[in-house]
């Protein structure tokens, strides 16, 4: 589980990555830094895990065993080039139909801006989602999403609008998966009572 969310983690730094070179004249130049500097950071720290684990340094440290086990197994994965042509692509292409997602639920929204410039926003807003600081990214995503849109002009209320909208997509969205554990709950509670 800690493998599938470290590399789901790599293909979103690496998509804010690839996008945030490609955003010359949308945001201003601080902020265009700040949105490059950040997955350089996250990509950096997830290569120096692995670097990490293959120097034997984190196996001698009290209390970091969770570190190591996670970067021996990031590592297995990814120095595996059938790993890499899998998992990597996948993630990204994931976090880009959550892109184009809410590109499309602000293009109904009124909101006439490019994919670009949603590929540079938006993987910095799921990047700040990662932090557990809120439930479910609930205010912390439109807080996000509204002062970078801001900074490009948007009009606020449809910002706020469309990241509720995409918060309740992701209710709906997620509902199979409630019907599937609550089914293997009950299966498991009989199972022990016989």
């Amino acid at each position: 589980m800690a493998v599938d969310r470290g590399i789901g983690l790599m293909g979103l730094l690496l998509m804010a990555l690839i996008a945030g070179l490609f955003i010359h004249d949308l945001l201003p130049s601080a902020i265009r830094w700040l949105l490059l500097l950040i997955p350089m950071i996250g990509l950096s720290g997830v290569l120096g895990l692995i670097l990490l684990h293959r120097s034997g340094w984190l196996v001698r440290v009290w209390g970091v065993q969770l570190l190591h086990a996670l970067g021996e197994r990031l590592d297995r994965v990814l120095s595996s080039l059938r790993g890499l042509a899998i998992h990597l692509p996948l993630s990204v292409f994931i976090h880009f139909l959550a892109v184009v997602a809410v590109y499309h639920l602000a293009l109904g929204l009124g909101m006439d801006y490019g994919l670009l410039l949603f590929l540079a926003i938006v993987p910095p807003v799921f990047l700040l989602l990662t932090v557990p600081i809120s439930i479910a990214g609930w205010g912390l995503r439109e807080g996000a999403m509204l002062g970078l849109f801001l900074l490009v002009g948007a009009d606020e209320a449809q910002v706020v609008s469309m990241s509720i909208l995409y918060g309740l997509i992701l209710i709906v969205a997620s509902l199979p998966g409630l019907y599937f554990y609550w089914t293997s709950v009950h299966k498991n509670k009989a199972i022990r009572i016989q």
